[in-house]
């Protein structure tokens, strides 16, 4: 203090000093006759001269600020403002005291600044106390509020100025004994005095928060190592720690990242060179601070989290080793502290969980390159971490569900936001990590609730890479719907939502997995055994409308697996309409698409479920009618012909757009630029180009017969499915899970499938419906009829298929009933060419000769042709043009007299009569060295049918 006298040149003599002493006193005493500024001026002398009355001049300092703040306060709740003399001079008292002791720190900041600092930090934290029950004080609910309040006061703000400018003095010097006064006092007067920290540390941000750090550190080693001891240390100095924790929480809105820094370079150091105390417990340290603030747990577990690498942990293991030797029971509790901190983890979750399966559970190999592995210590540690962190969890959630339905479980609830990582690392952990990401899952479903927990049966779904890996979402499922029931029709609303367009989703390997667990599910049940896991497949057909529309698929793979899940699933007898068409429609579209590919073993597998698929479908009466039409529609559409030897037509509109687009403005514009010869073309006007030019090559059909034979057939089978009745079995055969009736198909066909196919086939066939009259007229109808006979004649040369469907269904009296008017065009077109044919023998003109054939083949079968008409194609080998005309003359001329019917009696009770077997009596007379053998065939039955 001599040093400071010297400095600020104060030089007086004793007896002046003496007598300010006594006057000091006097006026500390209340002695009324000296005033408030005569008195401060005392003090101030003393201070300057008399190093001895610095406490005495310091605490008069503490009642003149004191008072100063009791008037400004009772003035607030007054709502007055006053401006006498005497306010005035108390003003200027402040000031003189404050500038004095401001110089002392200027001018010797190594002596005057720890005392001042200490001083005034006492000082703002008994006012803070004091004056916190205030009434102006106690509406002011945040810390923001409570600074603008006593900064608006001038005494404290000239006290917070003063307690700066110590803090700015002693920063390069001694600025652990700043931060550790400013520690006491927020110990000893916090809340209240909350406001003065926050204050300080925006001023000095990194000073405030790496020495609050310290400070902190060294008192958390400073517990003494006997237990009784550290229990009442602890209780001695908690109070530290949590003032520790309040500056750093006051300072976190605007200087987080600060904080992050300066606790991370904290660990750091920690790692770095000879472990000692300090070192070890710096660990220790950050988790109990990270216990007592939420904001510091994020650091935790964001930061640090990531800086906890395989050699980290090494290193922390050889320094921890010695110590945990020592003191097991405080390891145990460090254990307990590290779970309790994760459970408490709503941010940075999935991290801590991440890191602790990996280091319990390393990978030793990564890309095919061996990687650096925690040592066996550390992997035990964290296996035992995670096994109390699953007890935990578990723990907490029956509890939840019993007695505290409110518990909040912060790990879970960030967990649900990294639902798809999880997933992730469920999929691409084994063993016992495999399990440990599986019970997380269930716990996050069964805390998160139905969404999220649909979420993750979903994610399981469309992540799972091999179909076997799908089986964990059984084992999901199973444990989840002990909280959430009937979790399935979520599950599946969910997943075909990721099947969207717009999704990223891998479909195939979605549909793949859904396609296994069908299988999956379907071979548990068929023993009859009973589960609680809801029914997948009964699921999926309230989606039958979203797998319809992706079958449309570009991908021949997805297609097929669509069609697997559907020839699984039982489709109900009851659908609503736009869903059956659009089934039926993208079904059949399907099938043709299938027959296009070239790879035999692929193409006929996808044929097959497609024909399961028409034999489910088909029982619908609606739906069979659709099925034939769009079958028998598609099979002769350009689109599909080629399929089935069908023949492209290369002049329809399509091709025929690009001559109607042409301008004869802009042609007579071209030739306007040409020089104009008299007498010649370019004299005139251009009226344009008539016709369109060379006719347009026939357009190759690349299919083999072996292929086009294999389509036709495909068709007519589905056609047959489509077309057949169903007669259910009495001896029903149950599923554990639903009821499947066995179908037998019988021979006969149904009889509204019947009309609908004869209808299609022959609007398809003929140009229009004028003619399409079942009867059959007199034979010079044909005269009139023979350019309609001719348009029908050119359908079935382009569409060779409609002979196949016409053969396969000849047994069927209803179909060729209905198809009589093909059937007469197809016969007049024959008897016209045959009429004025010149060849030598019918045969010479296989196309008509072979149509001849079928037509007669077609009706024999339908019992429309009785014997021996129905037999005459035998004869179409041996016969001229003219003799075959006649043979088919009497088959028209009987079909005439006895028109084609529907009813089976009457068809089997049908006879022959002679006038049209004497042509055929006739032709075999003729021809006897040809066709004596076949005479008996036709005359013996006839004569025993008469």
């Amino acid at each position: 203090m001599a040093a400071a006298t010297e400095a600020l040149g104060v030089s007086t003599a004793p007896q002046d000093i003496l007598n300010e002493v006594n006057r000091f006193l006097r006026g500390a005493s209340y002695d009324s006759k000296i005033g408030e500024e005569n008195l401060a001026q005392s003090a101030l002398f003393l201070l300057r001269t008399m190093p001895a009355a610095r406490h005495a001049v310091l605490e008069h300092f503490c009642n003149v600020f004191d008072e100063a703040v009791n008037n400004h306060l009772l003035q607030m709740e007054l709502g007055q403002s006053v401006t006498d003399e005497t306010v005035k001079i108390k003003e200027g008292i402040l000031q003189d005291i404050s500038g004095v002791l401001l110089s002392f720190i200027q001018v010797n900041p190594e002596a005057w600044a720890p005392i001042l600092s200490a001083w005034s930090l006492e000082l703002l934290g008994h006012i803070s106390c004091k004056y916190a029950e205030k009434r102006g004080m106690t509406h002011s609910s945040s810390l923001n509020e409570v600074l603008q309040l006593w900064m608006t006061c001038s005494p404290t703000k000239l006290l917070m100025e003063l307690a700066s400018e110590c803090f700015a003095a002693m920063v390069g010097g001694a600025p652990d004994i700043c931060v550790d006064a400013l520690l006491e006092a927020s110990v000893k007067y916090s809340p209240h005095f909350d406001w003065v920290v926050a204050h300080i540390g925006s001023c000095f941000p990194k000073m405030i928060i790496t020495r609050v750090l310290n400070c902190g550190l060294k008192d958390f080693c400073n517990l003494g190592s006997d237990m009784s001891e550290r229990e009442m240390s602890s209780r001695q100095k908690l109070p530290k720690m949590a003032s520790v924790v309040g500056i750093l929480g006051h300072l976190a809105s605007k200087h987080g990242q600060d904080i992050r820094r300066a606790l991370m370079k904290l660990f750091e150091e920690s790692l770095c060179g000879e472990s000692d105390v300090m070192k070890v417990k710096t660990v220790p340290f950050l988790l109990q601070l990270a216990s007592m603030s939420q904001m510091l747990l994020q650091v935790l577990t964001t930061d640090m989290i990531k800086a906890l690498t395989p050699e980290v942990l090494n290193k922390l293991h050889s320094q921890f080793s010695k110590w945990k030797m020592a003191n097991l029971k405080e390891y145990e509790s460090l254990l307990s502290l590290v779970v309790h901190l994760a459970v408490k983890s709503d941010v940075g979750g999935y991290d801590v969980v991440e890191f602790l399966i990996t280091a319990a559970a390393p990978k030793q190999q990564q890309d095919g390159m061996e990687v650096t592995c925690p040592v066996k210590e550390v992997q035990d540690a964290c296996h035992e971490l995670m096994d109390k962190l699953i007890y935990e969890i578990q723990h907490t959630i029956h509890s939840r569900k019993k007695s505290m339905p409110n518990q909040d479980l912060p790990l879970l609830a960030g967990l649900a936001g990294d639902v798809h990582r999880l997933l992730k690392l469920l999929i691409e952990s084994e063993g016992q990590s495999h399990l440990w990401v599986q019970q997380i899952l269930t716990f996050v479903a069964l805390y998160s609730g139905q969404s999220c927990a649909a979420t993750i049966l979903s994610g399981v779904i469309a992540q799972s890479v091999r179909p076997m890996q799908s089986t964990v979402f059984l084992r999901l499922q199973k444990g989840i719907e002990i909280g959430i029931p009937n979790l399935i029709t979520t599950t599946m609303r969910y997943v075909f939502d990721l099947l969207q367009p717009h999704t990223s989703t891998n479909q195939l390997r979605l549909l793949k997995n859904l396609l296994f667990l069908i299988q999956w599910e379907k071979k548990t049940t068929s023993f009859k055994t009973k589960t609680t896991s809801s029914q997948l497949r009964k699921c999926l057909e309230k989606h039958l409308l979203s797998l319809s529309e992706l079958l449309l698929h570009p991908s021949r793979d997805i297609s097929s697996t669509v069609l697997q899940i559907l020839s699984h699933i039982q489709i109900p007898p009851t659908l609503h309409t736009p869903v059956l068409i659009c089934l039926c429609s993208n079904l059949t579209h399907t099938f043709f698409t299938m027959l296009q590919y070239t790879d035999d073993a692929k193409t006929l597998r996808n044929v097959r479920l497609c024909k399961s698929c028409f034999r489910q479908l088909h029982r619908h009466c609606s739906a069979q009618c659709m099925l034939i039409q769009f079958l028998t529609e598609g099979a002769t559409s350009q689109e599909n012909c080629f399929l089935f030897g069908g023949k492209f037509d290369s002049t329809s509109k399509k091709s025929l757009q690009s001559q109607d687009n042409v301008s004869l403005f802009r042609e007579n514009q071209q030739r306007a630029m040409s020089m104009t010869l008299p007498k010649t073309s370019s004299s005139v006007f251009h009226a344009g180009v008539i016709g369109q030019g060379l006719k347009p090559q026939q357009i190759k059909n690349n299919y083999s017969k072996e292929q086009i034979s294999r389509n036709v057939q495909s068709l007519v089978d589905a056609l047959l499915i489509c077309c057949q009745e169903i007669v259910a079995r009495d001896d029903s055969v149950y599923d554990s899970m639903e009821t499947e009736v066995k179908e037998t198909r019988s021979q006969n066909i149904d009889e509204v499938a019947a009309r609908m196919l004869s209808s299609v086939l022959v609007e398809r066939a003929t140009p229009d419906m004028l003619y399409n009259d079942t009867h059959w007229p007199e034979e010079e109808f044909l005269r009139i009829s023979l350019e309609r006979d001719l348009q029908v004649w050119r359908q079935m040369e382009e569409h060779p298929v409609l002979w196949s469907i016409f053969s396969a269904f000849s047994h069927s009296s209803s179909v060729i009933c209905f198809l009589s008017p093909v059937l007469r065009c197809i016969m007049g077109t024959v008897l016209n060419h045959y009429d004025n044919c010149r060849e030598k023998a019918m045969r010479n003109c296989p196309q008509y000769y072979d149509a001849a054939c079928r037509l007669v083949q077609c009706l024999g079968r339908s019992k429309m042709l009785p014997s021996p008409l129905g037999h005459v194609v035998d004869l179409f080998h041996f016969v001229t043009p003219y003799e075959g005309y006649l043979l088919l003359i009497a088959i028209w001329r009987y079909i005439k007299e006895n028109p084609p019917t529907i009813t089976r009696k009457d068809l089997e009770n049908r006879v022959c009569d002679a006038k049209y077997t004497e042509v055929v009596r006739s032709i075999i007379h003729s021809n006897i060295n040809k066709m004596g053998h076949l005479y008996q065939r036709f005359f013996d039955q006839s004569t025993n049918q008469q």
